[in-house]
Formats: structure tokens, C-alpha cells, sequence
């Protein structure tokens, strides 16, 4: 708990290794230096969309998307991105949209239609996990992000094959698992210099690590050095802690289902990210990954002996425990979205549901007609 309030006091650990020089400094973002400097005001949240802006940009994005398969010649992908989410069966009373039911989805991880739903299954089954870890262990869920020096001329998947073995040379290294008990992770890529032939490949890394305790300053100067040992000429290494579990890990995951803003890729760019299929961009390590692990129950031998006897009953005791414990944190952080039928009553005014069959440029004009009913 002291440590617990040492970090909340602390706002935030980051570390830039290649800029931050005064220790002094740690425990304050960028930002609010920035902010303390120039007198700027703190960034004001951004407006959430309403549903049709929102599948308006996706629309725009899927353009996009099918364009640059188009030219690459991946004409099955495209067809099936073409027929994703173009038609919709919407349960609404006239006045509230209750559900939205696409006809077809393609599934592809850069699809703005579909990229959410591996995220949702991701944090699903993590989530709870990470829950119960922290109840059950001294750990402290913090964000720690890793980035790499860029590289002219190289192609994404040498710029990841470069990242991952950075990375696991860095969580498996004694020093860190001193201080960490693991955590998962995922990798992101952007594209500097898109205009330029030889755009670069940006790919970092984020990981959401179960800290044990808090780390001082030569402890963060030593964690500093390892990755650039692992990775060398290495840009930054952030620490902070996390303000919202799940808010954080969803903001992780969501990297790994759709690692790249496509409204910036060329067909080459494309293409070499393509070939990336089957690469997984999600990760678990150290000691929450033996955690994640499911474990059977052991049959108690007949000719056993009383030590052996109750040691296989607490081991089992211990597991029966932990699936409850899991099983309890998914039904209140994770409940099972609800499903609607034509008759239903409303969530919102309770009002009788009825089915309609529109595309998608009839939904878009439909939730339009209902926020200008509202106003």
C-alpha cells in the first residue's frame, strides 16, 4: 500500500533514455512539463461521435482499404472488405437504434468495420486475469513503452523481427523479472516520411507490466541501460502507472488487432504489412503468463500417501479457487452483451422493437432523421 500511494503522489514515471537527465524530473509527463513551460492548458477530451459520423469515417477508411488491395492485386480480400458491413438488420422502436446486425463481415485485422471485435474477445479473457492477479499478488499494474531506432530502406517485416527480439531479450533478463512479475504486450507501427520512396517502418512496443515495487532512480537508469543493450542506439523507454486497468489494456490490445493507421499507407507499404499475416502482435510474459495458463485438476492416486494426498488436495484447492476468482471478475468487468428480438421492449423507453433491413447509406440517413427528432 505504501508503494500504492508512492505512485499515486508520483502521477508518473518516464524515462526518456536518451534526453532526461535530471532525476528530479521523473515522476512528471512531457506534457505537463510542456505545459508548466508554456502556460498551455490541459488537453480537452475529445467529442465522442455520434453513429453516423462514426460509420461515415469508416466508410471513408474501407475506401481507402479496398483501393490499396485493388493494387496489390489481393482481389479476394477485397471482395470480401467490398461486402463487409453493406447491408444491416437494425432492432429499433422508432426512436433508439437498440442493436445493429451487420449481413457479412470480412474479418480482416485492417478493416475499420471489424477490427474491434478480436480486440473485445482479447479483453474478455485478459482482463479478468489481470483483475485477479492484483488481488492476489503485491504487483501494481504500470504501461511501458519501448521503441527502437528506424532504419532506412527497411522492410516491416525485418523492422518487427528486429523489435521482438529486443523485447524478449529484455523481459527475460534477470533484472527485469527481479522487478517485474511479466505482463502482456503488443506492438504498434507507423510510417515516417510517407511522401519519401524510402519511408520508414516505425515499429514500438507497449506493454502493461505487474510491477512489484516502485523503482528508484538508478533502478530506472539501470532498466534504461538493459534496453539498449537489447536494443541498441534505443530511443525511449517510458514507465508510468496505469490510471484505468481496463481502459489501458483495451488501448493495448487495440494495437495488436489494427497495428497501423491505414488512412496513411501507400500500396507498398500495404503490401509489405500483408505479408505480416499469421505474426502474432499480442503477447503475454514472465510470471502472469504461467498465471493465464489453464491447469486441470489432478486425480487423487489410491495407493498415495497422506503427505502426497495433501498436497494434490491443496494444489487443487488452489486451482478451484483461482477459477472462481476469474470466473467472478469476467461476469463484473466483461457481462455478456445483451441480445435483442423483434418485440422486445426498448432499453431506453421501453417501447416495442421492430426489425429494419437497411444499407448502409439507409443507416446513415436513418440515425440522422433520429438525433434531428431528438433536437
Amino acid at each position: 500500500m505504501e508503494n500504492l500511494e508512492l505512485v499515486r503522489n508520483q502521477k508518473l514515471d518516464i524515462f526518456p533514455t536518451s534526453t532526461l537527465k535530471d532525476y528530479s524530473q521523473v515522476g512528471q509527463s512531457s506534457y505537463v512539463q510542456r505545459g508548466e513551460q508554456k502556460g498551455e492548458n490541459p488537453p480537452k477530451p475529445k467529442r465522442k461521435l455520434k453513429l453516423h459520423e462514426k460509420i461515415d469515417n469508416q466508410r471513408q477508411t474501407q475506401k481507402h482499404l479496398i483501393n490499396l488491395l485493388d493494387e496489390i492485386g489481393e482481389i479476394e480480400q477485397s471482395s470480401k472488405t467490398k461486402m463487409c458491413c453493406q447491408k444491416f438488420v437494425i432492432l429499433s422502436c422508432g426512436k433508439h437504434i437498440a442493436q445493429i446486425i451487420p449481413n457479412f463481415r470480412c474479418e480482416f485485422r485492417l478493416c475499420p468495420f471489424c477490427a474491434y471485435r478480436p480486440a473485445e474477445r482479447k479483453v474478455k479473457k485478459y482482463l479478468p486475469l489481470f483483475d485477479v492477479y492484483l488481488k492476489t499478488h503485491r504487483a501494481t499494474a504500470c504501461k511501458l513503452n519501448l521503441t527502437q531506432i528506424q532504419k532506412k530502406g527497411e522492410t516491416a517485416e525485418k523492422s518487427l523481427d528486429r523489435l521482438q527480439k529486443s523485447v524478449k531479450k529484455f523481459v527475460d533478463s534477470s533484472f527485469f523479472n527481479k522487478v517485474f512479475d511479466g505482463g502482456s504486450g503488443s506492438y504498434e507501427t507507423t510510417v515516417s516520411k510517407l511522401q519519401n520512396p524510402d519511408g520508414n517502418w516505425h515499429f514500438h512496443c507497449h506493454l502493461t507490466v505487474l510491477r512489484k515495487r516502485f523503482l528508484q532512480p538508478d533502478e530506472l537508469e539501470r532498466l534504461k541501460r538493459l534496453w539498449k543493450r537489447c536494443s541498441p542506439k534505443a530511443e525511449n523507454l517510458w514507465l508510468f502507472p496505469v490510471g484505468s486497468l481496463e481502459g489501458d489494456l483495451r488501448e493495448q490490445i487495440k494495437y495488436s488487432v489494427k497495428p497501423a493507421s491505414i488512412e496513411n499507407f501507400d500500396a507498398d507499404k500495404l503490401r509489405q504489412f500483408v505479408q505480416l499475416k499469421g505474426r502474432r502482435l499480442f503477447f503475454t510474459f514472465g510470471k502472469f503468463k504461467a498465471f493465464c495458463q489453464k491447469e486441470s485438476l489432478d486425480d487423487i492416486p489410491s495407493d498415495a500417501t497422506a503427505k502426497e494426498k495433501k498436497k494434490i488436495e491443496k494444489r487443487n484447492s488452489r486451482i478451484t479457487l483461482k477459477r472462481e476468482l476469474i470466473q467472478s471478475a469476467r461476469k463484473r468487468l466483461v457481462p455478456a452483451r445483451k441480445e435483442y428480438f423483434e418485440g422486445d421492449c426498448c432499453p431506453t423507453c421501453e417501447e416495442a422493437l421492430f426489425a429494419v433491413r437497411l444499407t448502409r447509406n439507409a443507416l446513415i440517413a436513418f440515425d440522422h432523421k433520429l438525433q434531428f427528432q431528438k433536437e
